[in-house]
Order: structure tokens, then sequence, then C-alpha cells
């Protein structure tokens, strides 16, 4: 009867660790599934957390937008710079002091306002969309989108403002080579040009007004619920591993458990140790 109860247990003692191991090997592999899923080792988002779809500003196309924003801007502050080196001139020795200084002066500070724009241009259609696509948290392309708004403001500013030096140094360039007369007249066309390009583009920016400071607001707030749901979902994650360990733990003891009970029941039914007893 003592066999036959001793060979009953050895066999449930198999069973429950064959179990154990089979369980083991799923959370093996279910750990492996989620690091393929996600190079960090966090549970992956769910893509209404990422892209809700009122807000069509936080996509891939509006950054495409915006780098096309970007690029015609900066095509135009290229000719504007082309323009203000080729058409350089000489003041003559009569030039009064201050009209070549108003000249020189307006000449360099458009160039090095069209300048920044260039190169504002080409690190944003270079910096945002890797930035978006390789940052380091989750709500990175909503970061990226927000950073290039905020830039392309700026740059839209410091195109103005050399293009509105670079009127002034082709002004100071006609007082420069031609007489007093023509100097007068291509002035007051000149002024009643810059006028009228002035009123049109307030008229423009009024009609196409948006509230752009608002869609900004929500765009840092979806990227703050992001990262804040990555956050929840990386302390969802350390604790399953912390509960996936205790059970590995907890398996690996009754297995060693298992193996001693059986290795202890085969000695007290091995009648050479009783004897050596």
């Amino acid at each position: 009867m003592m066999v036959a109860d001793t060979a009953d247990l050895n066999s449930e003692v198999h069973a429950r660790s064959t179990e154990i191991k089979k369980m083991l090997v799923r959370i093996k592999d279910r750990n492996a599934l989620h690091s393929h899923n996600n190079g960090r080792g966090s549970l992956p988002l769910p893509h209404s957390k990422l892209t809700p779809s009122t807000k069509p500003f936080l996509s891939r196309s509006e950054m495409d937008n915006i780098h096309q924003y970007t690029d015609g801007v900066a095509a135009n502050a290229v000719l504007l710079c082309g323009f203000t080196a080729f058409f350089a001139v000489e003041p003559d020795e009569d030039t009064p002091p201050w009209l070549s200084g108003v000249y020189f002066c307006s000449a360099v500070i458009s160039l090095s306002l069209n300048m920044y724009v260039v190169v504002t241009a080409n690190l944003l259609g270079a910096l945002g969309p890797t930035y978006g696509l390789n940052g380091k948290s989750e709500s990175s392309m909503h970061e990226a989108v927000a950073l290039m708004k905020k830039e392309r403001k700026k740059m839209m500013t410091f195109f103005e403002f050399g293009a509105a030096f670079f009127g002034l140094c082709q002004l100071s360039a006609t007082w420069v080579v031609a007489d007093t007369y023509s100097s007068a007249i291509c002035t007051a066309v000149l002024f009643l040009g810059f006028l009228y390009i002035w009123s049109e583009t307030r008229r423009l920016k009024r009609e196409f007004r948006f509230d752009e400071f608002h869609e900004s607001e929500e765009a840092f707030k979806i990227a703050n619920s992001c990262r804040a749901q990555s956050s929840r979902n990386g302390k969802i994650r350390k604790s399953e591993l912390e509960e996936e360990a205790g059970k590995r733990m907890s398996a690996e003891k009754f297995l060693n458990s298992g193996e001693s009970f059986r290795v202890r029941e085969s000695i007290e039914m091995d009648p050479m140790s009783k004897t050596r007893r």
C-alpha cells in the first residue's frame, strides 16, 4: 500500500511540475512578445490615445504642411539674399556718410535675417520629423508639431523684417546712384508699394486667422496625457514583472520541495538505508 501511495504521490508531483514548467514557458513567451512589440519594454498605448480623430493637426500631414511652409519661406529668403548681394552698389566720394551707413547696415541686417530663415527652415525640416519618429516619449510627434509651429511663427517674423530691411537697402541704393529728382520719384513709388503690401498682408492674416494658441495648448495637453499614460503603463508593467517573478520563485520552490520529497521518500523506502541506520 505504501508503495502504491508513493507512486501516486510521485506522479502527482510530476504532473504539477510539468504544469508549472508550461506556465513558466508561457510567461517567458509573453515577455518576449511584449519586448518585440515595444522596444522599451512597456505596454503599447492604444491608437486613440496618441492621435485623436478630433485633432487632425497632430498627424503626420500637419508636419508635412509645416515643412512645405518653411521650405517656401526659405526659398524666398534665399532670393532676397541673392538680390541684396547681386545688386550691391559702391557709394561715390561725395555720398553723405549717413547715407552710406544706412545702405550698408540695411544690407547686412537683411542678409543676416534672411540667412537665419534659411538655416532655421533646414533645421526644422531635418530635426522635426526625426524627433517626432524617434523621440524618447510616446508623445514625441505631438511635441515636434507644437515646436515646429512655434519656430514657424518666429521664422516668419524674421522674414518680414528681412524683407523690410531689403526694401530700405534698395531705397538707400537709389539715393546713392541716382539724382535727387529720380530718387524722390522712386522713394514715393516704393513707399506706396510697401504700404499696399503691408495692408494686404494684414488683410490676408486676418482672413485666414484661427485660434492657433488654443490648438497648441490642446497639443501640449494631449502630449502630457500621453506621457502620463506611458508612465502608468510602465508602472503596470513593473507590477506585472514583479508578480511574474514571484510566481517563478514560488514555482521553483515548489519544484525543489517536490524533488526533495521524492528523494526523502526513496531513502525511507530503501531497505539498505534502514539497515544502515
